[in-house]
């Protein structure tokens, strides 16, 4: 995730480290920095990383990754000090992302400036790859708290009736919108 990361970003990332660890897989959230302390209950903060903090361990981690995700950045300096050990990185790299215009930094890219957060596209990723059982309110907590942010509560960037079908689709899982409003 990209520097002094928003809701989108750490919603994306710890959406997609539910739903592989409900799938078995091991994994970690690297953030290059910081990030506001009112998204630290979030589902799985407990598994991000602060490279400011533990630059070795996410050294480490990198070098030992199998694969990596880029969530919610499109070109490599959005990621700061992390970009060399991201780009030595030997794991297969995939990039998803709705912002403009990405550099091709990646081997897979997933990305669409008509989609309305990273988490959105994250969702559509996992229908798309037919994990869909592995999703649970964990999972869509996240990924909502991603879409919400990113569009300011809705009220923004909110127009395309894709945006509205994932939320929806998201609320089925049980999600508490008002509590994660509040928070």
């Amino acid at each position: 995730i990209h520097v002094n990361p928003d809701g989108d970003a750490l919603g994306s990332a710890l959406g997609l480290l539910k739903l592989l660890n409900n799938m078995g897989h091991r994994c970690s959230v690297i953030s290059p920095n910081e990030y506001p302390d009112f998204l630290n209950w979030m589902p799985g903060n407990d598994k991000v990383l602060n490279f400011v903090e533990t630059p070795g361990r996410v050294k480490e981690l990198l070098q030992k990754a199998d694969l990596v995700f880029a969530l919610d950045f499109n070109e490599p300096k959005r990621i700061s000090e992390v970009y060399d050990d991201f780009t030595a990185a030997s794991a297969h790299k995939v990039l998803i992302d709705h912002h403009p215009d990405p550099q091709d930094f990646t081997d897979c890219m997933l990305s669409d400036t008509s989609a309305s957060s990273t988490a959105e596209l994250v969702f559509r990723f996992i229908n798309e790859s037919g994990f869909r059982q592995y999703v649970d309110a964990d999972v869509a907590t996240c990924l909502y708290i991603g879409i919400m942010t990113d569009t300011g509560c809705f009220s923004y960037n909110s127009s395309n009736r894709n945006t509205w079908e994932t939320v929806a689709e998201l609320l089925d899982y049980g999600i508490n919108k008002d509590k994660i409003y509040y928070r």
